[in-house]
């Protein structure tokens, strides 16, 4: 549908401009016009679009009013969409390219974080461990600080008690 619009709005322009007259005819492909639109239909075919589009546009430019003209300017349209959407998706495949690429950092960088994290986790526990240990070495001492501190008191107590006794005999040596 496409290919024909060109000779349509030629046709309704001419219908429209020369009144009752009838349009005038495209000219007929020539050769030269033929052969060119087969050199860049080629390119095109190869996946060329590049190199096809400036041949598409020779051929609109050499032969404006032509069926080939008509033909070569969708073509064109169509290898410049094609060649935009190719250019398109290479960089959107760079760009995945450079995401899968950071993924796979990050996922390192994940991984070397989780073994830190197992480590640093392990520390602990053996330092909760030791300070369990360190704690339980600490309220023991605290016992055995409690028990000297009564039997210091109960030494005092009995040293008070022998000086008294002491010096109750020496009271009565004296008299």
């Amino acid at each position: 549908m496409r290919a024909t619009r060109p000779g349509v709005v030629v046709l309704a322009l001419g219908t429209l401009l020369g009144g009752c007259t009838t349009p005038p005819r495209l000219p007929s492909t020539s050769g030269a016009a033929a052969d060119l639109l087969t050199q860049a239909d080629a390119l095109a075919e190869r996946g060329d679009y590049a190199a096809a589009l400036p041949v598409y546009d020779q051929v609109v430019d050499r032969y404006a009013n032509t069926q080939a003209a008509s033909h070569a300017r969708v073509l064109r349209e169509a290898s410049a969409t094609i060649l935009k959407l190719r250019t398109e998706l290479e960089s959107r495949e760079t760009e995945l390219d450079a995401r899968d690429a950071e993924l796979a950092t990050l996922q390192r960088d994940l991984s070397a974080r989780e073994s830190d994290l197992g480590r640093v986790q392990r520390e602990l526990a053996g330092r909760e461990a030791e300070l369990s240990r360190l704690r339980a070495e600490v309220v023991a001492r605290q016992a055995e600080i409690a028990r000297l501190a009564t039997e210091s008191e109960r030494l005092k107590a009995d040293i008070d008690q022998l000086k008294r006794i002491d010096l109750r005999l020496e009271q009565q040596r004296r008299r």
